[in-house]
């Protein structure tokens, strides 16, 4: 049996990867809480909203299930049509 073992260096390094991938995850997940519950307070059907932004309704559908992250411009123009906005903080790093 072979016992692999990994420096300390190493490990902080995964755990900070870990970290940040959670916060992007934990951020993404609100961007699509908001534009899901937006489509649904505007009584918007996935193909309604899909037929304003010129996408197909499973884009829609995959989108509102985290099952595909969209590209800027797509986001942008579905935050458009649902009358919601992008706001971008700055912030600093702590290490």
């Amino acid at each position: 049996m072979h016992t692999i073992t990994y420096d300390e260096e190493y490990l902080a390094q995964l755990n900070h990867q870990a970290q940040e991938e959670t916060l992007f995850l934990k951020s993404y997940a609100e961007v699509i809480h908001a534009i899901t519950h937006q489509r649904k307070c505007l009584h918007l059907t996935q193909q309604a909203l899909a037929d304003k932004c010129h996408l197909s309704r499973t884009t829609i559908s995959k989108i509102e299930t985290m099952r595909l992250v969209p590209k800027l411009d797509i986001l942008i123009r579905i935050l458009h049509h649902l009358q919601l906005d992008i706001m971008i903080n700055t912030y600093e790093k702590h290490r």
